[in-house]
């Protein structure tokens, strides 16, 4: 059945098609003759996840009508037609084009076969219909030299498929000046890998610049600013792909690039808002040791600005009482002193301690993962000492109503411990260092490592990790291995 058809029943039954220009709002039309359900949705895309907008119920045999009193922001939406798991199928709304219909059939799948009133979701569906035309000649390469492994037939189909990569970018070249400055062209430039030039000079260079060209030509096609890429599929994967591959995972190199894209989306609201959050969180989320520096950076440096407007007083008071916390206890840091007691109850400072390293370690003899722990201590103090390594090992269970003489068993603990006896042990009984506060201790085991002048080499990894980070320290081993939380 053609859409024109289709369109024409539309107009006989009634239906707005006609009035095409004519109301504010939105009205989008879906012509679904493969749907056969009663209900389907209307959702978008908003950074990494998709949210829905609208239901829309079977008027007529195959006919679907989407629509409501305010204009849809622009962007990449989707029908959801039920049942579980739903087909997806992704279309265009942009600011001049509120109102029109989409021809969905069975062969179109997962996208438009015509749309009326949308020269934008024409486009995109041209797009969509050229991809899998072009898939399907991938496919039909890879199927002819599929157990050829002699080398003419590998470099003969490597021929293949680079000619083919050149047809499908000249394609989406020409499909995207069809229509410039539309989502349909956004969202084929966006598509678009650098193309990197022939490079001269010996291997390692190449590859260098080769590196930092495609670096520096990564975002060419997207321009910050434009408030529609916030409901795009692409934004997120492409902001996180570029930070996660492209940038040393350094702190101070990933706050660089941060606060390089917020500079860029300062003007744009949503997209501003959405990878602020997003950054905030990847570093609070984040297990590799050190990036609750990012975590610092972005609080002192746009939230406590008061540049998140958007936070309640009290989300933003834990925000800013999390990141000083986190502040004093940052690696290169002066770790914090403790005042603690000994067994025979004598003042111990953390700072009387003297020794290249010192492994500042909270344990509790009640916690199961601290039992995990300590054969695995008790062995990396046992390759270590020799080298003047210290555990300072201070037992958090403290005096409290229910247990007067909690720190008691912290005692007993060691003392069936042989391999533990060698250690500095402390207690705290009645909290008055506040060394679980000061150390950021709401769990055990935590662990951190202090060079001679006490200051924070590393911290909150795991006993495992000990010995590799160790042999890097000690000059025994040329890079260290991935610090584990």
């Amino acid at each position: 059945m053609k859409f024109l058809h289709l369109l024409s029943t539309l107009l006989l039954t009634g239906i707005a098609v006609s009035a095409f220009g004519q109301r504010e709002g939105y009205h989008i039309e879906i012509a679904c003759p493969s749907c056969h359900q009663d209900t389907i949705f209307l959702g978008n895309h908003y950074g990494n996840n998709q949210y829905y907008r609208d239901t829309a119920y079977l008027i007529q045999d195959t006919f679907y009508v989407f629509e409501g009193n305010k204009p849809l922001e622009p962007g990449v939406y989707l029908l959801i037609i039920p049942p579980n798991p739903p087909r997806l199928v992704q279309f265009i709304v942009n600011e001049n084009e509120q109102e029109f219909a989409l021809l969905l059939t069975q062969d179109s799948f997962p996208a438009v076969e015509e749309a009326v009133g949308s020269d934008d979701n024409q486009l995109f569906a041209d797009y969509i219909k050229y991809l899998k035309v072009a898939e399907l000649q991938r496919n039909q390469i890879l199927v002819k030299y599929d157990g050829k492994e002699d080398p003419a037939s590998q470099d003969s189909m490597r021929t293949d498929l680079i000619k083919l990569n050149a047809q499908v970018h000249g394609a989406q070249e020409r499909l995207a000046d069809l229509m410039p400055g539309s989502m349909s062209s956004l969202l084929i430039r966006s598509s678009w890998e650098p193309q990197i030039p022939q490079f001269t000079g010996d291997t390692q260079s190449v590859k260098l610049q080769n590196y930092h060209y495609y670096k520096d030509h990564y975002f060419d096609e997207i321009d910050f600013s434009d408030k529609r890429l916030i409901r795009t599929p692409f934004i997120h994967q492409k902001v996180f792909n570029y930070l996660e591959h492209l940038v040393s995972p350094e702190p101070d190199s990933l706050i660089q690039e941060m606060d390089m894209f917020l500079d860029k989306m300062k003007d744009n609201d949503e997209l501003y808002k959405y990878f602020l959050i997003q950054f905030l969180n990847f570093s609070a989320r984040s297990d590799i040791v050190g990036y609750d520096a990012i975590y610092v950076h972005l609080v002192d440096q746009y939230y406590a600005d008061g540049k998140a407007t958007w936070l309640g007083d009290d989300q933003l008071t834990r925000i800013l009482n999390t990141a000083n916390t986190l502040r004093p206890l940052l690696i290169g840091k002066q770790a914090p002193d403790l005042e603690m007691k000994t067994r025979d109850d004598k003042v111990l400072h953390l700072y009387d301690v003297e020794s290249p390293y010192t492994v500042l370690f909270i344990w509790d003899p009640d916690c199961g993962h601290c039992k995990k722990s300590m054969p695995v201590m008790e062995e990396f103090y046992e390759k270590y000492k020799a080298e003047g390594v210290q555990i300072f090992a201070i037992c958090s269970k403290l005096r409290t109503q229910n247990e007067p003489e909690g720190d008691k068993k912290c005692w007993e603990f060691v003392d069936e411990h042989p391999g533990m006896k060698e250690w500095i042990h402390v207690v705290d009984p009645y909290h008055q260092s506040r060394f679980k506060v000061v150390y950021d201790a709401k769990t055990t085991p935590q662990i951190y490592v202090l060079d001679k002048d006490k200051k924070i080499v590393s911290k909150k990894i795991g006993a495992e990790s000990l010995p590799g980070l160790f042999d890097f320290l000690l000059g025994k081993q040329i890079v260290p291995n991935p610090p584990v939380k």
